[in-house]
């Protein structure tokens, strides 16, 4: 983020249903917005409020694959793939509610 660049606060939880109505995940939708999959989990979560210019990127992105009707190919995944993500996804999840504990209320 550049120096002059200035913080905006948006709905992240709107940008998440938005995002999820299309069927993307986050790295899908990252990719498409040009950005980290980092910042949008930061913006929809409201861990972080974004810059102009990346709220810019949100709004453009979502209102592109909203317009085309863009789905996510669908792609056969193994059960052993499926069970690795599950048990990546839990981990997370403690890893973020450990965080926020240590973080307390915001």
């Amino acid at each position: 983020m550049a120096r002059n660049d200035k913080l905006v606060q948006v709905d992240g939880a709107a940008i998440e249903a938005r995002r999820l109505a299309l069927g993307l995940t986050r790295d899908e939708f990252a990719t498409e917005a040009g950005m980290s999959a980092n910042t949008v989990l930061a913006t929809e979560r409201g861990y972080r409020d974004p810059s102009e210019r990346t709220a810019a990127k949100i709004t453009a992105a979502l209102d592109r694959l909203e317009a085309a009707g863009t789905e996510p190919e669908m792609v056969p995944v193994p059960a052993r793939v499926l069970d690795q993500m599950f048990q990546e996804i839990a981990a997370l999840r403690r890893a973020v509610e450990a965080l926020e504990a240590d973080l307390g209320p915001r």
